[in-house]
């Protein structure tokens, strides 16, 4: 299956995204939904507002989740007033359906040692995942990954661009139901 590559840019920082992201765990046979769920501005603003980050290409859609808005420093804990807005992702996640998988991965800044952060940020994207169960998501379609202090998109030298590092990528796949 031939792979496209799009160059998506972020709050002026770049990242690469593979056209079919979950791809590497799925085979041939994806099936394609009969009608993708949309996501306007308006919906991209409103998520803004709270801290989400919509990033709408194709039939796939990342949604960023700011670490710092969303959990305790250096936890795992979701915070309390998340949750209305995690709901509200839960949501949109819903609109997928049975025709989509749904990767979520968690990400550090490089300030602490590489092993404290990959396991921060696996503890973090599982509870994202435990999260999503919880509000009745397909537990078949999801998986959750820590990826700690790999793929920086901001200098690690600037303790406010290191900010953005500190992220939790949820990329969902419309069209494939076998990539996991």
């Amino acid at each position: 299956m031939k792979r496209l590559r799009q160059l998506l840019v972020l709050f002026g920082f770049t990242i690469l995204l593979g056209a079919c992201a979950q791809h590497e765990f799925c085979s041939e046979n994806c099936s394609k939904p009969t009608e993708t769920p949309t996501i306007n501005r308006m919906t991209m603003k409103v998520f803004e507002k709270q801290d989400v980050y919509l990033m709408p290409k194709g039939d796939t859609l990342k949604i960023i989740l700011p670490t710092d808005q969303f959990f305790r420093f250096n936890s795992p804990t979701i915070k309390n007033d998340k949750k209305a807005t995690l709901n509200q992702v839960a949501d949109l996640l819903q609109l997928y359906g049975q025709t989509a998988s749904v990767k979520i991965v968690g990400y550090t800044d490089a300030v602490a040692s590489p092993g404290y952060s990959q396991r921060l940020s696996e503890m973090r994207a599982q509870a994202i995942l435990s999260y999503f169960w919880s509000r009745g998501l397909d537990a078949e379609h999801l998986y959750a990954v820590g990826q700690g202090q790999q793929n920086l998109v901001a200098s690690s030298n600037d303790v406010m661009a290191n900010g953005a590092n500190r992220r939790i990528e949820i990329i969902v796949h419309a069209h494939c139901t076998s990539c996991l």
